[in-house]
């Protein structure tokens, strides 16, 4: 499969929520999504499409320090 259709990717909840929940602070946790990816095993080319759906969303992915 090399194209890989958003929609096919948001029937994954927790991706979906995720999304749902940055488009109201406009960032992703790039921690956040790293884990979604891993538990779910999604391939390169649903990584990518990820990516590309944060863009078109205007999302910034961010990886905020540690805390204390």
């Amino acid at each position: 499969m090399s194209v890989v259709e958003i929609d096919k990717l948001l029937e994954i909840e927790d991706l979906r929520v995720l999304l749902e929940s940055a488009d109201a602070i406009g960032t992703v946790r790039a921690a956040d999504l790293a884990e979604i990816i891993e538990v779910h095993q999604l391939d390169a080319f649903e990584v990518d499409a990820v990516h590309r759906e944060l863009d078109q969303r205007g999302l910034e992915l961010i990886d905020p320090p540690l805390e204390p």
